[in-house]
């Protein structure tokens, strides 16, 4: 149940720790700190850009925020309620709520399932397995369902038979989006989503996150877009978070951003 005025999502003093490297014997190395007291929100139907070096902490953040990691020490708030009183069922649904688009798509792709597998699987919980529709839907409703998120992500429907090898880098991306979108999502991050594809491709995904919002039954979405694109960020970003060592060192809106940055 959300609170009024809260924050979509939020974190408080947030810290991630990841075991050091192993040596010889057993010993352990030093830990890593990936994030370091992080305070971060984003509002509901807010997109924000997340931006810094490599190892900056930015998917670490990303993964935090969508409850795919536990922090070492903090709090991940979401609309208001904590994400430690969460109980497994209340987990799962909010999982499915704050979904994330990969850099590589094969990550968030069973190669052995097709498109339309991997679609199925996203919307099944939720739509399809509500009290008030017990019943499974029909094979040809399924396959409606299907070719239309296919179509909210610029594929022909007879994509649904295809498996991931089949799919060049830039569909194998825009399954993936459909994938994620198939789970009606509060929130969505994008996590480099243009890094591993070639010039001409990039601005088609960037167009297709930009229209996100005008897409029916998803005005409400929520984008966090992790890049080191600035093109990107400046195209799509209302407001600009910047991580250095695992901290917020700037944040700013994308036009005095980018006039005059504070940080080198």
């Amino acid at each position: 149940m959300s609170t009024d005025g809260a924050p979509l999502v939020a974190a408080r003093g947030l810290v991630k720790d990841f075991p050091g490297r192993g040596f010889a014997f057993g010993a352990r190395g030093p830990k890593l700190r990936a994030l370091a007291g992080v305070d971060f929100s984003i509002a509901r139907g807010e997109v924000v850009a997340l931006v810094g070096e490599s190892g900056s902490g930015k998917t670490t953040l990303g993964r935090c925020l969508t409850l795919l990691e536990t922090p070492t020490a903090g709090e991940i708030w979401v609309e208001g309620e904590r994400a430690t009183d969460f109980d497994r069922r209340r987990l799962a649904a909010e999982r499915r709520r704050l979904q994330t688009l990969f850099q590589n798509a094969t990550q968030a792709l069973d190669p052995l399932r097709d498109v339309r597998a991997s679609i199925e699987e996203a919307f099944a919980r939720g739509e399809f397995e509500r009290p008030s529709r017990p019943s499974r839907p029909s094979q040809a409703a399924r396959a409606t369902r299907v070719a239309e998120f296919l179509e909210q992500v610029g594929l022909p429907a007879a994509y649904a038979q295809r498996y991931p090898h089949q799919l060049s880098g830039g569909q194998r991306q825009r399954v993936g989006l459909a994938r994620a979108l198939a789970a009606r999502p509060a929130l969505l991050v994008a996590d480099e989503p243009t890094a591993s594809l070639d010039v001409s491709l990039r601005g088609q995904i960037l167009e297709l996150l930009r229209s996100l919002t005008e897409i029916p039954g998803l005005s409400g979405l929520t984008l966090l877009l992790i890049a080191h694109d600035l093109a990107a960020v400046a195209a799509l970003a209302q407001r600009i978070v910047v991580l250095y060592l695992g901290t917020v060192v700037e944040t700013a809106p994308a036009k005095s951003f980018f006039e005059r940055p504070l940080h080198p």
